[in-house]
């Protein structure tokens, strides 16, 4: 029996006459490949041909940021016009801290008065050990997550808590009717150089392009990145929600993107700002910066082994 399906016009096997046919047209065999360098490229790296992905969150295929395209994205960021800080501007600062977490609360405590910081709210963030409200685990995660977090899977539970603590600061935020708001962990430190942090906080939002979202306070563990301004960087890499200060337009963009139930909320931000829905800096050098885990172990990764890739 012959392998593979024959052809109309004659006994050979298809497959063995699409052999000989490129053995006999060897361009047709480079076009072949080049076809398949270029949709590599198209797919993975973006040198040549522009980078698209499917956007989960916007429902359609997009853009998205390459390596080779975040040093033009560069170039014309730190060309914008820079956004005029209002002279009357407050803002929240919320503390996400486990209500349990007496520790780290006094920590925060004295290092918040230490950097001049003496207006913030703790916020109780949702207990991984206990029972989390079914209808935001319902609207926020679905699939693989959904199935760790059923299953009671110990990292994957507290890293469901930990998201739906931050959409809920989000909501709130939307329902202030203020522009926007800090939001710290509760395992940070203020360096020295950046106290007082808010006239250090104030100077960096005034180096930022006009019509940001998204200002990490910290480096995000990442690699440094492109400049977008003095002592704010582009952030097109890391994982972080250290201590972030974000506009009411991002807690919505992040929101909406947030029901489709796939990203944990670091990702999400960074699969926002790789594809253009938000625009988001780092401050270099830092205004907090991560306490060493051996001090501070995290309350999410209690658990041996290599994180959920959500």
């Amino acid at each position: 029996m012959d392998i593979g399906m024959r052809s109309r016009g004659g006994d050979l096997p298809l497959a063995w006459r699409c052999r000989r046919a490129l053995r006999r047209h060897p361009q047709c065999l480079f076009a072949i490949a080049l076809l398949v360098l270029l949709l590599l490229d198209m797919y993975h790296v973006g040198f040549l041909m522009p980078h698209i992905t499917y956007h989960h969150y916007r429902r359609r295929w997009v853009r998205q940021y390459s390596a080779w395209d975040w040093k033009h994205v560069a170039a014309a960021r730190t060309n914008l016009p820079r956004y005029q800080v209002p002279g009357n501007l407050t803002f929240p600062i919320w503390v996400l801290s486990l209500a349990r977490s007496t520790e780290r609360r006094d920590h925060v405590r004295a290092e918040l008065a230490a950097a001049g910081v003496h207006d913030f709210e703790f916020v109780d963030a949702l207990d991984g050990d206990g029972d989390l409200p079914e209808a935001e685990v319902q609207t926020y995660f679905t699939g693989e997550r959904l199935a760790k977090f059923r299953a009671r899977t110990p990292n994957a539970r507290y890293k469901v808590a930990c998201d739906l603590s931050h959409f809920r600061l989000m909501h709130r935020l939307l329902g202030t009717g203020l522009p926007m708001a800090l939001v710290l962990e509760d395992d940070f430190a203020v360096p020295p150089a950046s106290r007082p942090l808010l006239p250090a906080l104030r100077a960096r939002l005034g180096a930022l392009p006009a019509g940001w979202d998204v200002l990490h306070l910290s480096l995000c563990d990442a690699t440094p990145q492109a400049w977008a301004g003095p002592g704010v960087r582009l952030f097109s890499r890391g994982f972080c929600t250290l201590g972030t200060l974000y506009t009411r337009r991002a807690a919505l963009r992040a929101l909406r993107a947030a029901e489709v139930g796939l990203r944990n909320v670091d990702n999400l931000l960074l699969d926002l700002a790789l594809t253009g829905a938000l625009a988001s800096y780092l401050a270099d050098p830092p205004l907090v910066q991560p306490l060493p885990a051996a001090r501070w172990p995290s309350e999410i990764d209690r658990e041996p082994g290599a994180k959920d890739p959500f």
